[in-house]
């Protein structure tokens, strides 16, 4: 339910002590009725993201570079990162995994230990996570190239659900080379890129516009989040086949995060404003690790706490 103060256009929704991914993207939960039931356990939401319940015993947070920020009921911002092919224990140092930056994050957080993916291969999952549905893809297609694919562009997606709601939305890219691009490039990857499979943004030139490069060591991604007044409600940063661990290794992607995160947490909005980030995986890479790496953090996260309830990519919409 939408409620409260709008600035903007945008809209502070009610925070539970249970996750709904943030409650600003509520707006999202009819989707999955009206597209397909999703498989497995769609449990009840994640309480991950509370400003209440803070577990006694928080695991070690140094070197995490979080900061606290506006506490409180409400939150206004959620940023989206997706990274590729690990499971759980190939990151967290705890259970044989090789990232401990991102270990880290995770002690000092809320992390999901029993959060899996909703389909294979790679694009199934990212149109999980913005549209409730795979649409029945089993390969990474392009957009509009099979039957899945074109169910997808007709299909409402969470940008519809966040401009009805009077919400705004930015999506971010590293590697791509212009707006909305639909085609592969070096380490871009358009199967990493849901919002062009989806007609009424890729068919929409405002909306394309707002798919865009996240620019040099993610700049553009970076200066939107230090001013409230460029920052949208709902962002979104694919980074490169590298970055994300899909072409490199683990301790490469780790490196990475551990230079992005804390830019992330430290910029303006996650210091000045209710915000929450959301890292996750699309999929194991097919090694049969059912657990997937996903945390929230910020300001609106339930710091040292750990969920084993099951979930997977459609409990976050």
């Amino acid at each position: 339910m939408m409620r409260g103060r709008s600035r903007g256009g945008r809209a502070e929704t009610p925070v539970s002590t249970l996750l709904v991914l943030v409650a600003i993207l509520t707006v999202l939960a009819p989707i999955a009725e009206a597209t397909m039931s999703p498989p497995g356990p769609r449990a009840a939401p994640i309480a991950l993201l509370s400003t209440r319940g803070v577990r006694a015993d928080p695991f070690d947070t140094s070197g995490v570079g979080i900061t606290s920020g506006p506490s409180g009921l409400f939150f206004d911002y959620v940023v989206t990162i997706v990274m590729e092919n690990k499971g759980i224990c190939e990151i967290l140092t705890t259970c044989g995994g090789a990232a401990p930056y991102l270990t880290s994050l995770a002690n000092d957080s809320g992390l999901a230990t029993h959060f899996t993916q909703c389909s294979v291969p790679s694009l199934s999952n990212y149109l999980c996570l913005t549209a409730a549905s795979s649409f029945g893809c089993t390969a990474n297609s392009h957009p509009r190239s099979d039957a899945c694919t074109w169910a997808a562009w007709n299909a409402t997606n969470i940008v519809s659900r966040l401009v009805d709601a009077g919400l705004t939305w930015k999506a971010y890219l590293e590697a791509m080379p212009t707006n909305c691009d639909s085609s592969n490039a070096g380490r871009y990857a358009v199967k990493h890129n849901p919002f062009v499979y989806y007609g009424d943004i890729a068919g929409n030139a405002t909306r394309c516009a707002r798919v865009v490069p996240a620019g040099p060591s993610d700049q553009t991604f970076l200066n939107d989040l230090d001013s409230v007044a460029n920052a949208s409600n709902y962002m979104w940063l694919t980074p490169d086949l590298c970055n994300d661990m899909h072409d490199c290794n683990v301790t490469t992607g780790d490196a990475f995060m551990s230079g992005l995160v804390p830019q992330i947490l430290n910029s303006t909005v996650f210091r000045t404003q209710r915000a929450a980030l959301l890292i996750t995986y699309d999929e194991d890479g097919g090694k049969g690790s059912p657990n997937l790496y996903t945390v929230w953090s910020g300001p609106m996260a339930r710091r040292g706490y750990r969920s084993a309830v099951a979930y997977d990519h459609f409990s976050v919409l």
